[in-house]
């Protein structure tokens, strides 16, 4: 990203909101291309296009490395709740970039259980190039967002 564009997070910063990203961030991992250097008091996640493991993967805060806490959708959700939490009383600016549904195809088993054996009824439209697994995955990839933002984050919010 250009050093020029103001990012959003710059723009609410500039007018005394706490900032945080909690994801993934594809704009550069060195400063000033870091999301510390574009207007994020907070950062928690990884900083490269692609993640090897979802499972308690190693991660960076603020620009260190630090181990993450469990399937990375669930962690980066709960660390955002963390910081509305703190931040409730001020005025803040969260972004939660979510890397699923992504590969590696890993989803716990929670969700992974309820895709595992389903009938699916849109199918790629050449056979060969269906990977009916990769499916299932991504759509328990999505459940899981489902649960986070809305069962998880938004009562959070809501209260």
């Amino acid at each position: 990203m250009d050093l020029e564009e103001v990012t959003i997070a710059d723009t609410f910063k500039a007018t005394g909101y706490a900032t945080a990203a909690f994801g993934k961030w594809h704009n550069g991992m060195q400063y000033p291309y870091h999301p510390n250097g574009r207007g994020f008091d907070e950062y928690y996640g990884f900083c490269s296009g692609h993640w090897g493991n979802y499972f308690s993967p190693s991660l960076e805060h603020n620009g260190k490395l630090v181990q993450g806490d469990g399937f990375v959708a669930d962690d980066f959700t709960n660390k955002a709740m963390q910081f509305i939490e703190q931040h409730k009383d001020q005025p803040f600016f969260v972004y939660l970039p979510l890397n699923t549904p992504h590969s590696p195809m890993q989803v716990p088993d929670q969700w992974w259980n309820k895709f595992k054996d389903k009938d699916l009824k849109m199918l790629h439209r050449d056979p060969q190039k269906e990977k009916p697994v990769h499916t299932r995955a991504a759509l328990a990839m999505c459940e899981n967002i489902d649960w986070n933002v809305g069962s998880n984050l938004m009562s959070k919010i809501s209260k």
